[in-house]
């Protein structure tokens, strides 16, 4: 696992170059690709 995430670090380092990780303090927020349409366009706007 990679730090305190649940994820390996290749898994990581490809969340994080799709934009699916976001920084949120010392943690990282997962942003998956299910739920309101309104929030994804709110993250693709970014």
């Amino acid at each position: 696992k990679w730090g305190f995430t649940k994820f390996t670090r290749e898994d990581y380092d490809r969340l994080l170059q799709q934009g699916q990780l976001q920084y949120d303090g010392g943690n990282v927020k997962y942003l998956p690709n299910h739920g309101p349409l309104e929030h994804w366009k709110k993250r693709q706007a970014v």
